[in-house]
Parts: C-alpha cells; sequence; structure tokens
C-alpha cells in the first residue's frame, strides 16, 4: 500500500499532471504535495514553510543565512538539515521511507498533514501552530544535537572512561555546564534566555524554544563586557600588563581596557584582578571541563549559573598555576599524579610552593596581614643532607624547620594563622607555631618574620585573617584567598 502511496505522491507532484488541461486529472492530483525540487512552485512552498521555518537555528547549526528556506527546501533535507530544533527530517522520514522516494520534502508533507488534521485548508500560514512536542519527544529531539566527537574532545575524563558522550550529557552532563555542541553557546544562552543550567537542560529548552544557538560577535561582545564589569579590576589589571602593553594602554579608560580584555587580551592569560589566576583556572579544568575561551568570562558565567557570587564562595581557594617540570623536579614523590591537581589538592597545605620564587608560606601569611621579610618570599632550600620527602624547596618554612633539627609540621598552619589574629602576640604564637624547638630565636631569623604587629589600615584598624576559629571549620579555606 505505501508503494502504491508513493507512486501516487510522484505523480501528483509532477508540473505536467498539476498543469494539465484535464479537470479530473487535477482533481485527482489535488490531494498531492508538489515535488520539493519542482522550482516551479517553489515560491508558493516556501511561503508555506516560511512562518514555521527557524531560520535562527538555521543559521547557528549549518552556518546558513542566505535565502535559508530555499535551500532546505531544495537540498538542505536531502542533505539531514532540519528546519527547526523540534523536527528532524532524518527521523520523518525514516517513519515514512515512501516519501524520500517520491520526493516529497518532509516538513512539507508534516505541515500539509497537520492543516488537513486541523480542518484547515488554504493559506500560507496555516502550518505555523505545529504543536511543541512534549518533555520526552523533546529530549529525544535534543540528543541528535549532541555533538560526540567535540563533546569527548573537551571532556578528556569522559574519553578516558569510555562512557557515551549523547548519555551522559543528557544524564548529567548538561548539569555540570558541560558544551554539547561548537554549535551551542552554553553559557551564552542560559544568560540571555533567564535559565540556569542548575536545574534546567540547556538543550531540551532550546528545542522547545528554538532561535540562535549561539549570540553574533557583536553581541557576544557585548554580553561578555556586560558580564565581567562588575568584576574587571582595571588597576590591577594595568599592573600585570607587560612594560610594551602599558605604554600601548596607557591612556586608555577603564571600559577601554576592558573591551580590550574581552576582544582578544585574555588570551594572554594575565590576571583581571587579584584573587583570579586564569593559567591556574586553565590548568585545573585540564581534565576536565578544558577550558578553550576566556577562563575569567567562564568561572564568572558558571558562577552566577549556579546560582552563587562570584569571588565570593566561603571555600573558594585561588590556586596559582603550578610550573609543571619544576614541581616534578622538587617534589619527586609527586609521581604520576598531575602537578596542578596535587598542589591544589595537598601540596599547599604542606607549603609547597607552586614555582620558583613564588612562596606559598608567604602567601598564606599576607592573608592574614602579616609581611614576611626578603627571605620568606624569596623561599630557602633545606639545609643539611636530609630533605625529607619534599625533595627540595620547601620555601622559608621549610628551612625553619631544618635549621632546629625538628620536622617541620604543616598541620600546624591553620591554628597558627588563626593566631595571628591578635597582633604582636598573634605574632609570636604564629613563630612559635612554625619553629618547634629549644632554639626558635635562631630559626625564626631565617624564617624571615619581622617583629612588627600587621600593617594597620587606612582607618587604623588591623586586617583579621579569615580563617574560621574553632573545630573543623578550622581546615576550611581562606576566604577568597590567593596563594
Amino acid at each position: 500500500m505505501r508503494t502504491l502511496y508513493g507512486l501516487y505522491l510522484r505523480w501528483a507532484g509532477m508540473g505536467s499532471v498539476r498543469a494539465s488541461s484535464n479537470p479530473l486529472v487535477r482533481l485527482a492530483a489535488r490531494g498531492g504535495l508538489p515535488a520539493a525540487n519542482d522550482l516551479a512552485t517553489a515560491e508558493a512552498q516556501i511561503a508555506a514553510l516560511a512562518p514555521s521555518f527557524d531560520a535562527g537555528f538555521y543559521a547557528s547549526w549549518y552556518g546558513i543565512t542566505a535565502d535559508p528556506v530555499r535551500d532546505y527546501l531544495v537540498q538542505g533535507w536531502r542533505e539531514g538539515r532540519d528546519p527547526r530544533p523540534d523536527f528532524s527530517s532524518a527521523a520523518y522520514l525514516a517513519a515514512r521511507p515512501h516519501l524520500a522516494k517520491a520526493g516529497i520534502n518532509p516538513f512539507l508533507h508534516a505541515l500539509s498533514t497537520h492543516r488537513r488534521r486541523s480542518g484547515r485548508t488554504g493559506g500560507a500560514d496555516t502550518g505555523a501552530a505545529l504543536p511543541k512536542p512534549d518533555t520526552a519527544r523533546a529530549e529525544r529531539l535534543a540528543r541528535r544535537l549532541v555533538d560526540g566527537p567535540f563533546y569527548l574532545a573537551g571532556n578528556p575524563d569522559l574519553a578516558a572512561a569510555g562512557v557515551d558522550p549523547v548519555d551522559h550529557y543528557m544524564a548529567s552532563g548538561w548539569r555540570e555546564g558541560r558544551e554539547p555542541s561548537p554549535r551551542f553557546d552554553t553559557l551564552a544562552y542560559c544568560l540571555t534566555r533567564g535559565i540556569t543550567y542548575a536545574t534546567q537542560n540547556p538543550l531540551v529548552h532550546y528545542v522547545l524554544h528554538g532561535g540562535a544557538a549561539r549570540p553574533e560577535p557583536a553581541e557576544a561582545l557585548a554580553l561578555r563586557v556586560a558580564t565581567l564589569a562588575p568584576y574587571f579590576d582595571a588597576a590591577h589589571y594595568r599592573r600585570r600588563l607587560s612594560a610594551a602593553q602599558a605604554e600601548a594602554w596607557a591612556g586608555a579608560t577603564d571600559a577601554e581596557l576592558l573591551r580590550a580584555y574581552v576582544e582578544g587580551g585574555w588570551r594572554a592569560l594575565v590576571s583581571p584582578r587579584p584573587d583570579f589566576d586564569p593559567a591556574g583556572f586553565v590548568q585545573a579544568r585540564a581534565g576536565s571541563r578544558a577550558v578553550a575561551d576566556d577562563p575569567f568570562f567562564r568561572y564568572v558565567a558558571e558562577t552566577r549559573l549556579s546560582g552563587r557570587a562570584p569571588f565570593a564562595e566561603p571555600e573558594r581557594l585561588n590556586v596559582p598555576a603550578v610550573d609543571e617540570a619544576w614541581y616534578r623536579a622538587t617534589y619527586p614523590d609527586v609521581g604520576g599524579r598531575e602537578p596542578y591537581l596535587h598542589f591544589a589538592g595537598l601540596g599547599w597545605r604542606e607549603l609547597r610552593d607552586p614555582g620558583p620564587g613564588r612562596s606559598t608560606l608567604a602567601a598564606l601569611l599576607r592573608v592574614c596581614g602579616l609581611r614576611p621579610a626578603a627571605g620568606a618570599r624569596r623561599g630557602h632550600r633545606l639545609a643539611g643532607g636530609d630533605r625529607g620527602r619534599a625533595g627540595g624547596a620547601w620555601g622559608a618554612a621549610g628551612a625553619a624547620g631544618a635549621a632546629g633539627g625538628g620536622a617541620f609540621r604543616p598541620r600546624l598552619l591553620p591554628s597558627a594563622l588563626r593566631a595571628a589574629r591578635g597582633g604582636r602576640r598573634g605574632a609570636r604564637l604564629l613563630r612559635h607555631r612554625l619553629a618547634q624547638g629549644p632554639k626558635p630565636t635562631a630559626r625564626l631569623q631565617r624564617l624571615g618574620l619581622p617583629g612588627a604587629s600587621p600593617p594597620r589600615r587606612g582607618d587604623g584598624s588591623r586586617p583579621l585573617c579569615p580563617l574560621p576559629r574553632h573545630g573543623a571549620a578550622s581546615r576550611r579555606r581562606p576566604h577568597g584567598s590567593r596563594l
């Protein structure tokens, strides 16, 4: 029966049949749709398709902006392209193979069928009210939009685990903010549509609502500028620029500097504010959700979309980038673990340094408002023959521990930092905690801590170390601190 119906549709779609002078032939052919490649009736077909066609989707997904309806009508559907996110040409033809044999455009057939079933006749706008799919069908349609190779390339942890990319994204990947396709900008879509991927699958939302899957370049630039403006520290950024860059942007306003950063300055991975290290952020995500664009924008957007305030998380630790070769050579016990992950998880608590000339101890002391002397900022090598498990540079604290002949105990650091709340008395207690043994004075001189109390603010008050005071909370990391 389907074969006969296909032959009928092919016959009814012939231009000579529809133009026949025999009224009976024209009447018999009236129920058939014209073939999609019959250009003699292309304008009428375009008029029928246009109200239901999603040009924004077609441009985002296939890059075709010039006369997209005609492209789909003539050849797009034959090449597997879809007219809107909630309609799959391939699935429609798979369920009705006689349409492909007869050369019938699947979307045109769907509109005509919907019009007849609705009891309507004529008019180019009658197909505009195609019903939206229910949630289950929308999820099935969203699966076809996940680009498996792209998804695995951007998520090395999933590629190593051998998971199915489509299944993973539809099950949990969308909640983690993972990008499903290079054609779909999750962050921009959620920010402009006012949704969050913490509670709603952005790709399913897109199937149900359609439109552009990613903004135009000018719109994307404006969105990023507006998103980053409250968090961009122009003064800090100027100080971190190279001499040539600083001279080139000497007369630029803060707004111009932010725009230059968004337009491409971020590629240099210069820190845009004191408590954010873009290179460290990229390293942290290298094994999972690899960062291919501006890490500063990604952090701010992801934090906002997860319902939190950027740079205000109580447990946030701004871990800097790690010199991987130096870290492995200095700390052989790291083994096969990624240096950044080791430092971010355990290394900084053991006062290991992320790179040459970068003291973890000095950074943690600055959190409490203490100013270590030059020796502590530069860091020292362990004295004597036994360098311990650090295998090299532990910084000033390691040198202090070795000077007294005792083992340095980094687990004492949280309580020592809390003790620094108390000004001069706290500074003395800090020295005592860091320098266990019978001769603390000599070791403290090696440590390089000055005798003065923490520097005063402009109002005369002293800064407080933001570490908790008691209990298990003492292990929490400093609020917004930078190592």
